[in-house]
């Protein structure tokens, strides 16, 4: 990656750890330019903020159980929704002339990527200071489950923009709730009670096994929350859905129970979250800089964030390696849910699907830890063989194994869901581990941009690709392209050089 000019790399140097010879921290400068001092090793951080105690890990954990439903039900879900109202409002002539209705989930999808980045880009890094981070995050979760709620008035396809909206704002909060909660994982693990009490080397490579195991159990906790309500939404669809493939269903028929069931992930998402609020410490950061405008602050500091992944390589190699692969994936996802309902599949089986895919990505995540342990593989390792795996498994797609195989959409997909939650999960445990020390809110938030920006990418070839020839296979093509080219990435990133550069080595 090329060097930033001298003047960029001054105003990152504020925030760098200045290690001496003897591996003590420098005494902290002076507040200049706006900029307020930020902590300079894990150490100073656990000594900060006290010790994460079991309960409060416990709570962070309770937290993923609460919002994940939204990414496994409710995305899933209104995917089905945004096509079969685009469909209905279509065929009575009020709908778009410039696009399919097959294309209006893709470009809803798109622009919740786009306003989700827009919203990251200027809230989500003042969460580093204060305790902003933790009032935030219990306000837009209450305010994300409202949208959710809302969505059970999207009954008829004249409704079509409602429900574009609804996804829309719903998405923004989660977006920014997600990154708040993910801000909490480097935190916790500097000052979890296991790793207090070490020193040296010891620590570091203690913190890395605590950070590696928090973020696959918060997964595997998330996972299984979403499976329970996906389970209780099957059974609402089994037993109330109108088969579009024997009956003549009404808008209100095709639509309700799924919308039903995408208000009921609001419900989840608030309930659980509340008691998860009771046991989550702050853990704020500085004071907020004076004379400085809120939404200034977070344009501000994502300048300074892109100019931290200059600086620290391997943080920035990694970013861009999951901007490529983080979009694969996502593509490779919405895919088979829209062939699934392209299909004529019944609203049942696609949860049944859903709900085998959430199984497996639960069942992926304890089958990785446990490989990992046993070939004592490090998280690069296992991230590079499922790159791998999962641009086989495009490259099965594009040959026609969906749609010229039966039974070819669980063949070339299953073990992309045995593979997502530990994809996720070790993503972000090796990002927390090269994220400079004192800017977790700010580098989490980029982190997400790199997720949700991506995907405008992903979702404009989709629809681009569907409008055209009416088809969504031959997108697979852009996602071997996308893992392939990630892998490439991640192969340079040293994980050892770059905990070095972060400050989380003592």
């Amino acid at each position: 990656m090329e060097t930033p000019p001298e003047a960029s790399e001054a105003a990152v140097d504020a925030e760098v750890p200045q290690i001496e010879p003897n591996g003590q921290d420098k005494a902290p400068q002076a507040e200049t330019s706006g900029t307020t001092k930020v902590t300079r090793t894990s150490r100073e951080l656990a000594s900060q903020h006290g010790v994460a105690e079991l309960n409060e890990i416990r709570a962070w954990y309770l937290y993923d159980w609460a919002n994940s439903p939204f990414y496994q039900v409710l995305d899933t879900l209104f995917k089905i929704v945004l096509k079969r109202i685009a469909e209905l409002a279509e065929a009575k002539g009020n709908f778009w002339s410039i696009m399919s209705a097959g294309s209006y989930p893709p470009f809803v999808m798109w622009l919740t990527a786009a306003v989700q980045t827009l919203c990251l880009l200027t809230f989500s890094t003042c969460a580093d200071y204060e305790d902003l981070k933790t009032k935030l995050l219990r306000r837009l979760t209450f305010i994300g489950s409202v949208f959710c709620g809302l969505t059970i008035f999207c009954v008829d396809g004249s409704l079509w923009p409602l429900a574009g909206f609804l996804r829309v704002a719903a998405g923004c909060c989660f977006i920014l709730c997600t990154t708040f909660y993910d801000a909490y994982l480097p935190l916790l693990a500097a000052s979890h009670y296991e790793v207090v009490s070490l020193t040296a080397e010891e620590r570091s490579t203690k913190e890395a096994e605590v950070t590696d195991e928090m973020s696959a159990k918060g997964m595997m906790v998330g996972y299984a929350g979403g499976t329970i309500l996906t389970i209780v939404t099957y059974v609402v669809q089994l037993f109330f859905e109108c088969d579009r493939a024997t009956q003549t269903c009404s808008d209100f028929q095709q639509l309700f129970f799924l919308v039903l069931c995408c208000s009921m992930v609001g419900l989840w998402w608030t309930g659980f979250a509340l008691l998860a609020f009771r046991g989550l410490q702050p853990r704020p950061g500085p004071a907020l800089p004076a004379g400085v405008s809120i939404f200034k602050l977070g344009w501000t500091q994502a300048h300074q964030g892109c100019l931290a992944l200059c600086k620290y390589r391997h943080c920035g190699l990694f970013v861009l390696s999951f901007f490529c692969f983080s979009d694969g994936l996502n593509t490779i996802l919405n895919l088979a849910v829209l062939v699934q309902d392209k299909s004529g599949s019944a609203d049942s089986v696609t949860l049944m699907n859903m709900l085998l895919s959430v199984a497996a990505a639960f069942m992926g995540v304890f089958l990785w830890s446990s490989a990992q342990r046993l070939l004592g593989a490090s998280s690069k390792s296992v991230l590079l063989v499922q790159l791998g795996l999962l641009a086989v498994c495009s490259a099965m797609c594009v040959g026609g194994v969906i749609t010229d195989v039966s039974g070819g959409l669980y063949i070339a997909l299953a073990p992309v869901m045995l593979t997502l939650g530990s994809l996720q999960a070790y993503s972000r445990s090796m990002f927390a581990q090269l994220i400079p020390v004192g800017q977790e809110a700010k580098m989490f938030a980029l982190y997400v941009i790199m997720d949700k920006g991506s995907s405008l990418i992903g979702t404009l070839v989709t629809g681009v690709v569907h409008t055209t020839t009416g088809e969504y296979d031959p997108t697979f093509w852009y996602c071997i392209f996308a893992f392939v080219v990630g892998a490439i990435l991640l192969f340079f990133v040293d994980p050892v050089d770059g905990k070095a550069q972060a400050g989380r080595r003592d």
